[in-house]
């Protein structure tokens, strides 16, 4: 496509203002529940240490090539993640339409999600630490938590109304450096409570003799490595279009992985030496945040200072992905609809709360409502984390590598020539084949 036309299509919905923001905000759509809820836990689950290491090869091998493919796409087109990839080819707008589809799924179950961290904040700032057992009583409540997850919906909405630079990128800007400097100071304090040695060393450590088979891990690692790095959701498309064609795609990606991975790990070494300091199963599950860690803030000393400000870390967390997934479809009505972005996000909120709703009600008034033998909320969540995201990545994967070809994309990448592309032989060689491969194999055999 020449210059002309890529200018002609374009969108005017906003642009970065600098690189630091967009490495912020980039980096806050990966950086998320799925890096301080979902990773400790799957860690624990999957071997500790050797888990981690895997996890890390595979962040590195597959996600930094998926993601700078996303990345190319977005910069090229210019626009929504479905229009961007209709400017390579106008029949591949299905690829970018599998992000903004499971953009609005994720936000409905993530919504609730974040409506519970919003409870757990203010009671541990302002009345207490909740009971180990409070959660299972509270998520079962019918008005209490939706109308948490409806603040935690407007919220984040209000940041995505202000815009890219004036809103989604100011706030990044802010909140991921203090995520980052208050977790840090957090696990230092973890690390000199009595037995957090023996966490740090099961975190850390790879026990080769462990029971957990090396199929188990790996497809662990898969499955965590896309979901946390949000692969086939269309926000690097998204915040790809928003970038100067002078931008460096190669280390911003690096970048962006290597944030998410750190953030990752401090909050494993947080939360696995906490749990381990005070006795308890590192394996808890998903209730590890909300039934486990109450239990460990409520026997330290300082532990409800301690857990509101972990709280407040995992909202941050939530809020910095939760505005990207908004940008994603709020950019697709902009662009198609040609409507302001207040009524953009608006829709998108709406769309957001419609299915979030009976999601959360899915653990109370309707709980006796089963698909395929799961509630609402996991009905959601798998259809986006199983189905929806693994097609939308391999679909990119087919896009750029096939249909644009990888010296096209190579070419956008290198800005014109002007930049060198070692990697391009083994980035084209990863997006046709050994990228397909991991997430079919994440799709059919992960439980």
């Amino acid at each position: 496509m020449n210059k002309e036309k890529v200018k002609n299509v374009m969108s005017n919905n906003g642009k970065w203002s600098s690189k630091f923001g967009f490495i912020m905000a980039s980096a806050g759509s990966a950086i998320g529940l799925g890096n301080l809820w979902k990773f400790p836990y799957v860690a624990s689950k999957s071997g500790g240490g050797l888990f981690l290491i895997v996890y890390i090869i595979l962040a590195l091998a597959i996600g930094v090539p998926v993601l700078l493919a996303e990345l190319a796409v977005g910069r090229n087109g210019g626009k929504n993640a479905v229009d961007s990839c209709k400017v390579i080819n106008p029949k591949w707008g299905f690829a970018g339409g599998f992000g903004a589809v499971c953009s609005v799924l994720v936000l409905s179950f993530y919504s609730v999600v974040g409506g519970w961290v919003i409870k757990y904040f203010l009671s541990c700032a302002f009345s207490g630490i909740p009971e180990q057992d409070f959660f299972e009583d509270y998520s079962a409540r019918s008005a209490e938590p939706i109308l948490w997850q409806l603040i935690f919906i407007l919220i984040c909405s209000a940041v995505v109304v202000m815009g890219i630079s004036g809103g989604i990128e100011k706030a990044s800007a802010v909140l991921l450096p203090v995520l980052l400097v208050f977790l840090i100071g957090i696990m230092i304090y973890i690390f000199t409570l009595p037995n957090a040695s023996e966490g740090i060393k099961f975190f850390l450590l790879p026990d080769l003799s462990g029971d957990t088979p090396f199929s188990e891990i790996l497809l662990s690692a898969m499955g965590q490595m896309f979901f946390s790095l949000s692969l086939g959701m269309g926000t690097l498309i998204t915040y790809g279009s928003y970038l100067s064609k002078d931008s460096r795609l190669v280390s911003s990606t690096f970048t962006i992985v290597i944030l998410d991975t750190i953030i990752a790990v401090i909050a494993g070494l947080v939360m696995i030496p906490a749990v381990f300091s005070f006795g308890m199963a590192p394996d808890a599950g998903p209730g590890m945040i909300f039934s486990t860690l109450p239990a460990v803030f409520s026997q330290m000393k300082g532990g409800r200072a301690i857990g509101a400000i972990m709280f407040f870390l995992i909202l941050i967390a939530a809020v910095t992905s939760a505005i990207s997934l908004i940008e994603v479809v709020a950019s697709f009505f902009m662009d198609r609809l040609k409507i302001k972005r207040v009524y953009a996000v608006l829709m998108t909120a709406g769309i957001t709360a419609a299915l979030g709703i009976p999601a959360s009600l899915s653990f109370g008034e309707l709980s006796g409502i089963s698909i395929f033998g799961m509630n609402i909320f996991e009905f959601i969540s798998f259809a986006a984390d199983n189905i929806i995201m693994p097609l939308g990545a391999i679909f990119i994967c087919i896009l750029v590598g096939r249909v644009w070809g990888v010296d096209n994309a190579a070419d956008e990448i290198s800005n014109g020539g002007s930049l060198r592309f070692r990697g391009k032989k083994l980035w084209g060689f990863i997006l046709n084949y050994a990228a397909p491969a991991v997430i079919i194999a994440v799709s059919v055999f992960r439980r």
